[in-house]
């Protein structure tokens, strides 16, 4: 897999580099803010990494984002950057980039993260999303525990779609909230929180957790025993 990344030869950049040329079947090709459509339309890469944490004018590297979005549409991009970053990350999710991985982060996750959104930018039909004994059926938006159907309104379906996604991690309210906006209403990030105390009141039988991480955001704890997610 050819992995377009951007950078601008930071220590951060060059550590993500290096750990990203040792893993097996990727291909590393490296590039300025400058040169991203270039560089998009001459090495035909399969995926694009860009690191919301290097320092550049912020509205040239939204530009830029979007001029790719115009002339590679099926091109995935992967943000990755600190809690710093979530307010940009969360402006730009679902129109500009693809998915996200806060640091700190495992090089394996990243890998992992690109090669999924290789395959598919957007989770095949036949996809159900588990922890533990709760499904999540991404083509009948059907929420299941143990058989027994779990009735959620469309926005806690959004919510636990995020968290099933991305288990174990810290999802700032703000990430939460992009993801549940349209272009006809916007959501807020202290809405999030009626969604979430909904969640878990039902959820309370199915074991899911659902953690509060303070001056954070939500995270939703791996159960015992997960399931990988899987197609049918």
């Amino acid at each position: 897999m050819r992995v377009l990344q951007l950078t601008n030869g930071n220590a951060a950049c060059v550590r993500l580099t290096l750990a990203l040329e040792r893993a097996e079947g990727i291909v590393v090709i490296g590039a300025v803010l400058d040169e991203l459509l270039q560089a998009a339309s001459g090495h035909s890469p399969d995926a694009v990494i860009i690191d919301f944490d290097m320092e550049c004018d912020v509205a040239q590297r939204l530009q830029c984002l979007a001029a790719l979005r115009e002339v590679r549409t099926d091109l995935p991009v992967l943000a990755c950057g600190s809690r710093n970053s979530a307010g940009e990350i969360a402006a730009s999710f679902g129109t500009l980039i693809d998915d996200f991985v806060f640091r700190p982060f495992d090089t394996e996750e990243v890998v992992v993260r690109i090669s999924n959104l290789e395959r598919n930018v957007t989770p095949s039909s036949g996809t159900v999303l588990h922890n533990g004994d709760l499904e999540f059926d991404l083509a009948t938006r059907a929420v299941v525990d143990g058989g027994k159907v779990i009735d959620l309104t469309v926005r806690e379906r959004g919510v636990l779609q995020v968290l099933l996604c991305h288990k174990g991690e810290t999802i700032p309210q703000s990430v939460l909230a992009a993801r549940l906006s349209t272009i006809d209403e916007e959501i807020s990030p202290q809405s999030i929180r009626t969604y979430i105390h909904s969640l878990r009141r039902k959820l309370t039988t199915t074991g899911a957790a659902i953690r509060t991480i303070r001056g954070t955001g939500y995270m939703l704890a791996p159960t015992a025993h997960n399931k990988v997610a899987h197609s049918r």
